[in-house]
């Protein structure tokens, strides 16, 4: 009984979001520690928010990370990532290797 009444207090308090944002679209970024989570439970339930956002007429559009699988193919290939400020920097070889990880291995 207790789940279901924090489930109905979370509804509540969402719904002025919820009545904003209707119609909307929002970008789910579905990142490599998601990705890349042996738990099951982790995938299940960002489907089950990314649903929930449908069921209340908000747009999700997912769009996957590869960061971690990036950095570990450029580690296989003797590289190492560097970042500034949190951004990847990317440099020629590299970007041959963003290719193939997101165009190839990812997708």
């Amino acid at each position: 009984m207790q789940e279901l009444i924090g489930k109905a207090a979370t509804l509540l308090e969402a719904l002025p979001y919820i009545q904003r944002f209707s119609g909307a679209t929002f970008v789910v970024k579905y990142g490599g520690s998601f990705m890349d989570s042996p738990d099951p439970t982790v995938r299940t339930s960002v489907a089950r928010d990314v649903v929930f956002l449908e069921a209340v007429e908000i747009n999700p559009v997912v769009v996957h990370g590869g960061g971690k699988a990036i950095t570990r193919a450029m580690e296989a290939a003797g590289l190492e990532a560097r970042f500034v400020e949190g951004l990847r920097v990317t440099d020629e070889a590299s970007v041959q290797i963003v290719d193939r990880v997101l165009s190839r291995e990812i997708n």
